[in-house]
């Protein structure tokens, strides 16, 4: 976003009279918080239907897990887990869509392209585990999505509460877990 010249002469007055960062900080997230509203304001206008502030609360949870998954472990392009990889094909964003239509791995997409969270990849590859759980999400009907997003989740599956991705090392755990959420009859 380009700064007008008044409000660059107000951020560099404020730089000279805040010498801790805070004014600063504070009004960056005023304008953030202006730039959010006005986004939104702009897209729930062009919705045909009215929505929810539920649905709105529900869509706005969901973006902020993608931020911080994307934040703790990196949402992926398809050529950086290639590189990972180790694959050194010419058409390296093939690797990630070839595990993905295999099953190997899964992908959230993010504006108009598929990003791949890193924790579901190991030193040589993707994890073992991740075709187990996609197979397991398959039977049960639960999209890739949720599925990410349920394993960066807490759950009292384990005595600490702790997130099915901090037990990656118990794939039979992991899987038992996922099963006993989803896979669950009342």
């Amino acid at each position: 976003m380009s700064i007008a010249p008044r409000e660059e002469e107000v951020l560099q007055q404020i730089r000279a009279l805040d010498h801790d960062g805070l004014g600063l900080d504070a009004l960056v997230l005023v304008r953030d918080q202006l730039q959010a509203a006005h986004s939104l304001k702009s897209t729930l206008t062009a919705l045909a239907r009215e929505s929810t502030p539920e649905q709105a609360l529900r869509a706005q949870a969901t973006e902020n897990a993608w931020r911080t998954m994307d934040r703790e472990f990196g949402l992926l392009p398809a050529a950086e887990v290639a590189r990972r990889c180790g694959s050194t094909a010419a058409g390296r964003s093939s690797y990630a869509s070839d595990a993905r239509r295999s099953g190997r791995l899964m992908a959230v997409k993010r504006l108009n392209r598929y990003l791949y969270p890193a924790f579901q990849l190991g030193t040589d590859g993707p994890l073992g585990l991740m075709k187990d759980l996609k197979g397991k999400a398959d039977a049960l009907d639960v999209g890739e999505e949720a599925t990410l997003l349920w394993l960066a989740s807490p759950t009292t599956w384990w005595d600490d509460e702790s997130r099915p991705v901090d037990h990656l090392d118990d794939p039979d755990g992991v899987l038992d877990a996922f099963t006993a959420h989803y896979g669950a009859t009342w």
